[in-house]
């Protein structure tokens, strides 16, 4: 029962985030994906235990499947700019997440 219940009903709601510049944090990834309109629950940067940099990739949970679904689908492989110059544009990579709760979301 619960998360699996849920899980298949809806479907996954969890997002892996790969090649993120060193900059960006949970705080960077939840509003850039609330601004595109959809319902964030929780984002997670994985980063090195002991400098604490990132990894460069992480999670993003959305409140239901139909809101990841259709961030996947829309923005992955699309080029966005956050800022000035090179360090603002990143191509977002997105795929579903391994497993529901990876990543402590």
């Amino acid at each position: 029962p619960g998360q699996r219940e849920e899980q298949g009903q809806q479907g996954p709601r969890t997002l892996w985030i790969g090649k993120l510049a060193h900059w960006m944090d949970e705080h960077f990834l939840f509003d850039t994906f609330a601004s595109l309109g959809e319902k964030v629950s929780s984002t997670r940067v994985i980063r090195n235990k002991v400098t604490r940099r990132s990894e460069g990739y992480g999670f993003v949970k959305f409140s239901n499947h139909a809101a990841a679904r259709n961030i996947l689908q829309t923005f992955n492989g699309v080029e966005c700019h956050f800022g000035d110059g090179d360090m603002g544009r990143l191509v977002l990579t997105l795929n579903w997440a391994a497993s529901e709760g990876i990543g402590g979301l």
